[in-house]
Parts: structure tokens; sequence; C-alpha cells
């Protein structure tokens, strides 16, 4: 974590027992409120501090701006504070940070991790973005002092960026400043900005408060428990394990044909019912990624007449077929990437474009893979493409679920809001294809009101939130039973171990080349587990 190396004399409030600072935030620089020009009220529960003017420079500049720090006690017997932040200036602002300065706490808890320990240079977590070390899911994180916990947590109707940062005071044992910091949607930045509430409280549970919160999500983004989810297919509601059946890597090797796919199909529908399975279709459409953007049948796997045999042979033993799409990525050799590419370009909030994860798809240790171009699913002309694609698949083998590869991906776009766009798409597809299933990778909280099937779960120490509004898969990533091999995904190999049988995860095995031939004992263990699940989690 980087820091200013000098005192930046912003002053210090103290409202309701807790210490305020504020910093306020331009694409150009940072500023502090004039105390010469700032003024506090308190009445009954309820305080506004209000800053006519700012400084900057460690204070020795003053200029003209302003800003509101509003305070609310939601309990009047209880520590429990919202508020929020409303500045103007001269120019554009990008965010505002409040400062919550000198409380007691030795480690922290989020969605991320338990009781994460404060290093000498503090932590900074980030929502939604999932590119930073410490990525948040959540916009809640709790510190913790003995056995109590402070939270702290952003509740906004819109999807924008939220930091925590935790700074241990030097020469104080166990003493942190918290940093919380908002950033406006990049595409309405003015020179006005008001922040999210945000919420500070105590708690001896995490996982209630986490709870609470994850249902106001629920509530806000106009998602249900899975039960009751309407985006959920009844046939999805009987499924108990996923074949993620590996087609082509992106260099070309070739792990399973769609013969050979339909063929690894009928071993498992010969010892379980069709309806208790779901094929997932990695690397199905050709070489992994490098084909993201032009969807076909790959020649070299069988082409259009074999994936035909395949899916039809799906559809006789009741079984559904979910092939996997680049949510946001294409690769700009396709012909026809000018039309729809640099006009849908990712960007962060200050308009650098975005790069992803950049991964080293051929080994050649150069991490630089240029053709990979990342695209924002809300730009108007990705988004036809992306739809044409899909619908296009979709009608020509009457699909009955889709996979959005890496459809969290989340940049504050200054051009197009991207949450916004998954939900304009949903909405597409929804009206088109009420039984569809939208399945996706990772997730952040509002995502899970997009796709109810994910690759990732609910933190472990936080059991059941999660789970109570959707269902996850092991991911991609996870290694084949036979040798190791994340067939498609850029791991390589990793150490097998079995799933263990959990009702939001639902069992899924990597199926590789060689996988059916030797290992078949393990493909059995797998068989008796799907049962399992279906036995202890779904209906008869």
């Amino acid at each position: 974590m980087q820091r200013l190396s000098y005192d930046p004399k912003h002053p210090k409030y103290k409202i309701f027992d807790v210490e305020f600072s504020l910093e306020i935030f331009s694409y150009k620089n940072v500023y502090g409120l004039d105390p010469d020009r700032s003024e506090l009220k308190v009445e009954g529960d309820k305080a506004i501090l209000t800053a006519r003017g700012l400084t900057w420079a460690g204070g020795r500049e003053k200029c003209e701006g302003g800003a509101m720090l509003l305070v609310e006690k939601l309990d009047s017997d209880s520590p429990r504070l919202r508020f929020k932040v409303e500045a103007a200036f001269r120019e554009k602002l990008r965010a505002v940070k409040v400062i919550v300065h000198n409380l007691k706490g030795e480690d922290v808890t989020s969605d991320h991790s338990a009781n994460l320990p404060l290093p000498w240079g503090g932590l900074t977590f980030d929502y939604p973005r999932w590119d930073y070390e410490y990525m948040l899911k959540m916009p809640i994180v709790f510190l913790r002092d003995g056995d109590s916990y402070t939270y702290f947590s952003a509740k906004d109707e819109v999807v924008s960026p939220k930091r925590f940062s935790f700074i241990p005071i030097e020469d104080e044992e166990k003493v942190v400043d918290v940093e919380l910091i908002y950033e406006a949607p990049a595409n309405f930045a003015s020179d006005i900005i008001n922040s999210a509430p945000w919420e500070m409280g105590t708690t001896k549970e995490t996982v209630v408060e986490a709870g609470k919160f994850f249902d106001w999500v629920a509530d806000t983004y106009n998602f249900s428990t899975y039960e009751k989810r309407a985006d959920v297919p009844e046939w999805m509601r009987e499924v108990s394990l996923v074949l993620s059946i590996h087609g082509m890597h992106f260099s070309g090797y070739i792990f399973n044909t769609y013969k050979e796919m339909l063929t690894v199909l009928k071993w498992f529908a010969d010892r379980m019912e069709g309806r208790r399975l779901l094929v997932y279709l990695p690397g199905g459409e050709g070489r992994y990624y490098w084909q993201y953007g032009d969807y076909r049948p790959e020649p070299r796997l069988g082409g259009v007449g074999e994936f035909r045999k395949f899916i039809d042979g799906a559809k006789e033993l009741n079984v559904k077929v979910m092939p996997m799409f680049g949510a946001n990525c294409t690769n700009r050799e396709h012909p026809d990437f000018p039309e729809y590419g640099p006009i849908s370009l990712l960007h962060d909030a200050s308009g650098t474009l975005f790069h992803g994860n950049r991964p080293d798809w051929s080994t050649d240790r150069s991490y630089d893979p240029g053709w990979q171009i990342w695209l924002n699913p809300a730009a108007p002309a990705w988004q036809e493409k992306l739809l044409n694609s899909l619908t296009g698949m979709i009608d020509e083998y009457d699909l009955s679920a889709i996979f959005l590869d890496t459809h969290d991906t989340w940049t504050n776009d200054p051009y197009y809001q991207v949450y916004e766009g998954w939900k304009d798409i949903k909405a597409e597809l929804r009206s088109k294809y009420p039984d569809l299933l939208i399945a996706g990778e990772l997730w952040y909280d509002a995502l899970i009101g997009i796709t109810p099937l994910t690759q990732w779960g609910g933190p472990a120490h936080w059991p059941g939130i999660f789970e109570k509004y959707a269902r996850s898969t092991p991911h991609l990533c996870y290694p084949s039973p036979c040798r190791g091999s994340t067939g498609v995904h850029e791991f390589g190999y990793g150490p097998f171990a079995m799933p263990t049988l959990s009702k939001g995860q639902i069992p899924m095995v990597t199926i590789v080349d060689g996988t059916l031939a030797t290992a078949p004992d393990k493909l059995m263990d797998y068989v008796k587990l799907g049962e399992e699940y279906a036995e202890n989690f779904l209906e008869k």
C-alpha cells in the first residue's frame, strides 16, 4: 500500500465518540477540509459537518470547493452509525474518503478471508474488482478487537467501487485508522459527488451481520432465494452432477472430440439418470479463448455434423448441455473485430484500457496475449455481437443453458456501466428463452441476480449466505481425476481430491483425454457423489 510521505494536515472531528476526517479526490489531486471554513452541528442523533472551502499540499494551499459529512445514530443506545459524504468542486470528482481514526483492532474478516492479520503497511480491500490481491464480493468488512467486531459496510443501489483500507498506527499497539473510499460511477462523474451511505456498528458474529447485508442486496437488486428464483429452470433443480468435458486447448491440443464427448456422456447416463446430469463444454468451440467471439462447432473436433450428433445424443439421454462463451473477451484477429471491438473496449475510470488477467497461454512466459481484447458488455456494439452469438447457437442447437466466462470482470468504465449491460443482456435472453439457464464464472453480490449458478461459492467462514440465493460448482480449473490436468485452463496441473458434499456446491468432474479409460473407479465415485447430492438436497 502506498501512502503520502507527509502529514496532510486534514482536520479531525469527533462525532458521537468517533473521530472522523475527510479527503476529496478529483482526477488530478487530493484535497482536505479547510478548518477555518468548516462547522460541525450536532442535534440529537444527527450531525452535519460542513466545509465551505478545501485545502491541498499539506494544508498549505487553499481553494474553493465544499463538502458535507452527514452522520446519523441508528440506535440511540448503541454505537451504530450511518454516514455519507456530499462534495462539490471546480472540476470532475472521482472519489471521497471517510477516515475513522484510532480504532482498536488486530485483524480483519471479509468474504475474502477470516481474521487476516494486519501487516505493518496495512491492508486494502477492493469491491467489486477481481484483479486486486484482496478483492471483495460484498462491501462489508469487520475489524476484530478481542471477541468483538466493528463492521463497515456500504449500501449502494448502484454497483460502484468501494475500498476499505486498514492502517496500523505507528508506535500504537493494535490501533488502526480505517479508510472508507467511495468512487463515483465514472460515466456519471461530475463536479458534484454523493457517496453511498456507509454503516458502522459492532457485532459478536460476523456471519450474522454479513447475512443481513446480503439479504439487503437481494432485496435491492431484486432477486429471490434460490428455491423461489424464476430464472432457475425446473430441470436445473434436478441436476446433481456436472460433467466438465474439455474440448480444445488454446494451443490446439484436443482433449475430447464431439464423438468422444458423447461416449463420456453415455458412460455416465448408463450409471445414473440423465436428468441428473449437466454437460459443460470448455473449449467446445475450438481453441480456448482464441476462438472467443466466433462461436461454431470446431472442424478438428468433428465439425457441425458430429456436434449435432452430440447434441441429439444428449437430448435422447435427457441430458442438458451448457457451452461456454466469452462474456467480455474476443480475439482482435477475427475479421469482423473492427466492426464491434474498437468502440466497445473496456476501460478503467481514468480512461486507461483494461487488459484483464493476461494468461500465459502458450507458455512463452511473456504474459502478453495482445490478441486477447476485453470489451464492455454494456457497449452497444459488443452487446449486439454477443447476443447474436448466443442466440445463434441457442436457436441452432436448442441449447438449455449457457455459461458466461469472466462475466464477473468489472471496471468503473467511463463510457458504459458494466453491470447494467448484464441486466440488459439477461432481460433480452429471458424474454426469448424463459427456460434458459444463464450461468457464469465468479460473482459479486449484485451479480448473483444475473447468474444463479457460478463456479465459486460463498466463504467457508460464512456458511449459508451464498447458498441461500445461488448454487455453485467447482471451478473450471479443478483437476481431472486421471492425471491432475486442468484441461483448457491455464493452470496446467493441480493436486486432485474428491470434493466434499455440500448443499451449495453441485459436484463437477473434469474430463480430459484418458480420463474415462484410466480413472473409471474415480468416475464411479463421482456417480455416487451425484446420487448422494440428489438424495440429500434435491426433491425426489
